[in-house]
């Protein structure tokens, strides 16, 4: 290879072509970083590609380019957010020892399991105890002992039962038993993280008179509970599932509303407030169909409600602030000859132009 004036250049080792670019790049102006993996400091490519026994000077733009700025300022909001992400939780802890570069701490913190927000988390860190007051599947006789009565949970098993489906964090529960204690309670709920809460508000207010139980809801009435026990089903703020192809996972079904009917006591009351419209419609097409076990009367607000509230769950509340409107209807338990008087009467036209089931919405 020739020089300029026709002379032949000199052969250049490896690292003397690391330094002439990283000089060449330096007067130029720019700087070439790169992260030392281990630490949290910006190296210059200029600097770094200088052998051990060579000292060279750089220019003094070179020490602390835009580059170099930017990069410190990188690393220090990032360092900043991994502290306030351990002090959050403690299972996060381990994020304020990882070392590497902003890009590697950002992909080891994603694989940390995240924290629940505080809407979905009624812990809020705290320690919880069931106690006896919340019940799995496995606290339940076996199949093969035949139909459950949950009265026996009680200490007093000759009080009328109410049962609640989806609980929540158990605001209906706690307050209507504080001024009902002549009744026995029992929640149904199916997410556990509210079932563990609202079994530790149970313990902490001692409420010996209620009890909580995790599992599904529908299995429970069609497969589990005996025939008339109880005195009222509440249903406030279902899952609405609003998608077509989940109809299916509501629990007021055309089953489900025959075993209702059948585990409620004689002149007992379904009662179900709901703020989706296509759920109310849902409803109120089920009532109608099943008029024939069910009475339709206006909907009573509980004791426990403040005045103004329908029935004063934690879900109502909110959607209140964010102003919703509720609706609700009771539909009572017909007797065995009211049944028979309405079978009995001869059909209307109107009853001969309806879907026997309701289509999806």
């Amino acid at each position: 290879m020739l020089g300029a004036c026709g002379a032949k250049a000199p052969i250049r080792t490896k690292s003397e072509w690391k330094m002439s670019s990283a000089t060449s790049a330096t007067r130029r102006g720019r700087s070439t970083v790169r992260w030392s993996r281990g630490t949290m400091a910006p190296v210059s490519a200029a600097t770094a590609c200088v052998p051990p026994g060579h000292s060279r000077s750089l220019p003094s733009r070179a020490i602390a380019p835009m580059d170099l700025q930017r990069s410190a300022r990188c690393a220090l909001k990032s360092e900043q957010t991994a502290s306030f992400r351990a002090l959050r939780s403690p299972m996060r802890s381990s994020a304020s020892v990882v070392c590497g570069s902003p890009l590697e701490r950002s992909r080891k913190m994603r694989k940390m399991p995240q924290p629940l927000s505080d809407s979905m988390d009624p812990s809020r860190g705290k320690r919880l105890d069931v106690g006896h007051f919340g019940l799995r599947d496995a606290d339940m006789p076996p199949h093969e002992a035949g139909a459950w009565d949950p009265r026996a949970l009680f200490v007093c098993p000759s009080n009328p039962l109410e049962i609640e489906i989806g609980s929540g964090k158990g605001t209906f529960l706690c307050q209507q038993a504080a001024v009902q204690p002549q009744s026995n309670f029992l929640g149904v709920e199916w997410t556990a993280d509210f079932w563990r809460s609202t079994a530790d508000r149970l313990r902490r207010n001692k409420l010996e008179h209620v009890r909580i139980l995790l599992t599904d809801a529908s299995d429970l009435f069609r497969h589990r509970l005996a025939d008339c026990i109880a005195q009222v089903v509440h249903i406030y703020f279902s899952d609405p599932w609003p998608k077509g192809r989940h109809h299916k996972r509501r629990v007021v079904q055309t089953d489900t509303l025959s075993h209702f009917h059948r585990v409620l006591a004689p002149g007992g009351e379904l009662r179900l407030v709901t703020d989706h419209a296509a759920l109310w419609q849902w409803y109120e097409r089920h009532a109608e169909m099943h008029a024939s076990l069910f009475e339709r009367r206006p909907f009573t607000p509980p004791t426990s409600a403040r005045p103004g509230e329908t029935v004063g769950t934690n879900y109502e509340r909110k959607f209140t602030r964010e102003g919703r409107s509720f609706n609700a209807m009771t539909l009572v338990r017909r007797e065995a000859a009211q049944m028979q008087r309405l079978q009995s009467s001869p059909p209307t036209w109107k009853s001969f132009s309806r879907h026997p089931d309701p289509p999806p919405l």
